[in-house]
């Protein structure tokens, strides 16, 4: 089974964890809701859309575009 990890050289907040990449994305959504009574209420969530801004990590406080992240993935030994 093959295991992947990202190689990331920014200098950690912490070096004894990963990094933790993930995406920034803004989503758009409407949501409508409808009281029935007093305590019950129906409605309903729709997404319109959604915006990435790119990849951020929180452990190195490091911003990153999809080719750079990309880059980063390494196959770990077993």
């Amino acid at each position: 089974m093959k295991k992947y990890d990202f190689k990331c050289n920014y200098n950690k907040d912490n070096p004894d964890f990963p990094c933790d990449i993930h995406l920034q994305e803004t989503v758009y959504q409407k949501t409508e809701v409808y009281p029935i009574f007093n305590d019950l209420e129906y409605g309903y969530s729709d997404y319109l859309d959604s915006e990435v801004h790119g990849y951020y990590c929180n452990n190195c406080n490091g911003e990153f575009t999809k080719e750079e992240v990309l880059d980063l993935i390494v196959e770990e030994e077993e």
